[in-house]
């Protein structure tokens, strides 16, 4: 679990270091540079807490039940109920209004999808094998 230092910063400093992070993220990104920030700044464990985050907004908005989604992912149920309230009050629309511009919808569930993915059927011809 990812920790934060007990110097706690206001909510100006934070606010502005934030908006800093963003701003250069976003340079890279429309450089179209080959290397990314992320990768570096960021921790395996928050790569996949940030990743998982990411596909159960893509699975919410696919409408997929919220049982399938814990199950694929491996979260906690609480987690999913929690993030699904945060979809149903409309708190990841950013996130969402890109729906139908790219195809990275469909990648994500391709990735879910293939073999040897979390998405596979637990019964019958095509079960995983344990």
């Amino acid at each position: 679990m990812p920790h934060i230092s007990k110097k706690n910063l206001n909510g100006d400093q934070l606010d502005k270091l934030y908006a800093e992070l963003i701003r250069y993220i976003n340079k890279t990104v429309i450089r179209n540079e080959k290397s990314n920030p992320l990768d570096e700044l960021l921790t395996r464990t928050e790569k996949i807490m940030l990743a998982k985050r990411f596909a159960v907004i893509i699975m919410l908005s696919q409408d997929v039940p919220q049982h399938e989604i814990y199950e694929t992912l491996g979260m906690s149920p609480v987690t999913i109920n929690l993030m699904s309230l945060h979809y149903e009050n409309g708190n990841y629309t950013n996130i969402l209004k890109n729906n139908g511009k790219t195809d990275y919808w469909k990648k994500i569930f391709d990735h879910l999808n293939t073999a040897g993915g979390l998405m596979q059927p637990k019964i019958g011809r095509g079960k995983k094998k344990i």
